[in-house]
């Protein structure tokens, strides 16, 4: 549901990361483990996990809208 693929945060889901560590052991010529993988995983993420600051101005700020891109155009080439 919460990935880095999706919004671009400093998380991967724990399949991902037991994905990326298979494949780093591999690339190195190590043998996988799920016991040290658990043993080892970090699932806290600081930008999920963490509340957000209450705002301390009594302005708020409008956010601005940015206008859509038009539709990419393709051109066939001769």
């Amino acid at each position: 549901m919460i990935s880095c693929m999706i919004d671009n945060r400093l998380y991967f889901s724990t399949w991902q990361r037991m994905l990326i560590v298979k494949r780093i052991m591999s690339l190195c010529g190590s043998t996988f483990d799920a016991a040290t993988f658990w043993a080892n995983d970090v699932t806290v993420d600081p930008v999920r996990d963490t509340p957000a600051a209450p705002s301390t101005s009594k302005f708020v700020r409008p956010r601005r809208v940015m206008p859509l891109l038009p539709p990419p155009v393709l051109h066939e080439v001769d």
